[in-house]
């Protein structure tokens, strides 16, 4: 099942009014057939974890853990390519990440995208410049509610390349740029992942007409 958000100026109509379908039971494929959603294309990733495994430690659990933090490691920098690539084309991307220590992980990474370049016209490097990118969530030490909500509408307006999270963005948020998601973490459930891909799904469309494609990226170890 997938919610419809209505645009602002018909948000007073029942959805039911805009849309000739049931929306409760209406699916991606569905929508995407009838110019409701963005058209959208999925991709399986898998990378292989540098680390010699004779320096693992002999404990299983202990062994997993280093394993999936390997993993991840390679994984996150993999995605880096994707980013940029999608970042110098003008589309919002959105991370989800392992939970970890809090959002320890989205903080992480945001801060290791805020490293990458990109090419963007003129400018004082060249025509490069650095990726903005934001971890949105975790507790009030690390961000109220107050700076989320700038942060997105920051995000919104272009101003933020990409925004990272754990949970805080999954449900309820569309925002017309962000065409790329990409997810980090294995134990998300299948929901998760629909509600995931949903914030990439809002129809938008290029200066020629066209409706801008939205790309989902699942890392899987």
């Amino acid at each position: 099942a997938i919610g419809l958000s209505a645009p602002t100026e018909t948000a007073k109509r029942s959805a039911y009014e805009l849309f000739p379908h049931e929306i409760t039971n209406l699916g991606f494929t569905d929508a995407i057939h009838d110019g409701l959603l963005a058209p959208m294309t999925g991709f399986l990733r898998r990378v292989e974890p540098k680390i010699n495994k004779l320096t693992l430690p002999a404990d299983p659990a202990a062994r997993r853990a280093a394993l999936r933090r390997a993993y991840l490691e390679e994984a996150m920098e993999d995605a880096k390519g994707i980013i940029r690539e999608a970042v110098e084309a003008g589309d919002g991307v959105i991370v989800c990440c392992p939970r970890g220590d809090d959002i320890g992980y989205a903080y992480d990474y945001a801060a290791e995208l805020r490293n990458v370049l990109v090419h963007e016209g003129q400018g004082t490097l060249g025509g490069r410049r650095w990726i903005n990118a934001m971890h949105i969530g975790g507790s009030s030490e690390r961000q109220t509610l107050s700076e989320r909500g700038e942060f997105l509408i920051e995000f919104d307006n272009g101003d933020i390349d990409v925004v990272t999270f754990v949970s805080a963005i999954g449900r309820g948020y569309d925002s017309p740029r962000a065409k790329v998601y990409i997810n980090f973490d294995s134990t998300t459930s299948s929901s998760k992942v629909v509600q995931g891909v949903g914030r990439i799904s809002r129809l938008i469309f290029d200066e020629n007409g066209v409706p801008k494609r939205g790309r989902a990226y699942d890392y899987e170890d």
